[in-house]
């Protein structure tokens, strides 16, 4: 009897090791699952000065005179936006001193001047070495004529992420990220931000004000490039709205894009994600200055994709 007891016991024993060093690994592999991201993109900078250069207007290309440029990058949750990251960097000529007036120096230099960044993090001291946690670094890269981003050790956990990269109150780029860009990659390389990321990310900005709820779905980017693909983006000749702001600061910038066209196209969003039926019905009805006969062929097209992705998700 004895001796089947201390067998009992004994296999009892041998069990709880097993299973508790199962638990120990599980634990140790859940640790091991990465809560950050890096993130690069690039911004093209032209060979010519821009003739305008106003700030009451949208503006989203760079040249050699924008010689400080900021980036932020956010995390979206229904309360608001949270900052992760955010860079500075001044362009100076290698020729003078850095104690010179940049702006006057690059409007009259030639485009052949060879050009150094600074970066900075925001408490202002110089950033040496990579980037990291909170710290975006902005290098001006010569051989390419272009700002090259690094942001590291971005959080996961948000529903969208929007990138921002700016000079100015009107002097801007944006893109947007939902999770499942960001969820199963370690680097995240964008390439070039152009004109349409910053026209999605109006209309993204848009939908979540007016339907907080759609932070919890994964398809919103996916809806609209279905229903705005570059094709019909490049038809529209878009022109971002103002950003209406009283005051705009570099170290927390603020976007308020609102326009009456922009709550248009979030209209037809809303019809094609809720009711196909009743988009196809607006269609056929609708008139305006914009909604050319192309623009229409695109829209009547677009009712059977959405038929199908409707079907599909049924």
């Amino acid at each position: 009897m004895l001796r089947k007891c201390g067998v009992s016991f004994l296999l009892l024993l041998i069990l709880t090791v097993f299973f508790g060093c199962g638990k120990v690994v599980q634990e140790v592999s859940k640790e091991e699952i990465p809560r950050f991201f890096d993130l690069t993109f690039n911004v093209d900078v032209q060979s010519k000065l821009r003739d305008d250069k106003t700030n009451s207007v949208y503006q989203s290309s760079w040249d050699i005179s924008d010689t400080e440029v900021f980036v932020q990058i956010v995390g979206i949750t229904e309360k608001g936006s949270e900052e992760l990251s955010w860079g500075k960097s001044v362009l100076v000529p290698q020729i003078v001193s850095q104690s010179a007036t940049i702006t006057a120096l690059a409007d009259s230099l030639p485009t052949s001047t060879v050009f150094e960044s600074v970066p900075f993090r925001k408490d202002g001291m110089r950033l040496v070495g990579q980037a990291d946690h909170t710290w975006t670094k902005i290098v001006y890269a010569k051989d390419y004529r272009r700002w090259e981003i690094d942001s590291r050790k971005l959080e996961f956990g948000y529903p969208y992420y929007q990138l921002y990269f700016f000079s100015d109150v009107n002097h801007f780029l944006m893109k947007t990220l939902d999770t499942e860009m960001v969820s199963s990659n370690a680097v995240i390389a964008l390439g070039e931000v152009d004109d349409y990321d910053v026209f999605l990310s109006i209309l993204v900005r848009r939908i979540f004000e007016e339907r907080p709820d759609y932070l919890n779905r994964l398809d919103v980017l996916d809806i609209l490039e279905r229903l705005f693909p570059v094709t019909f983006y490049t038809m529209l000749h878009y022109q971002p709205p103002s950003n209406v702001v009283k005051s705009f600061e570099n170290f927390s910038p603020d976007f308020h894009l609102d326009g009456i066209f922009e709550s248009e196209l979030v209209k037809w969003f809303f019809l094609f994600d809720e009711d196909v039926d009743v988009a196809r019905d607006y269609v056929n009805d609708y008139e305006s200055k914009w909604f050319t006969p192309e623009i229409r062929s695109h829209f009547e097209s677009v009712i059977d994709v959405f038929e199908s992705y409707h079907e599909l998700k049924d």
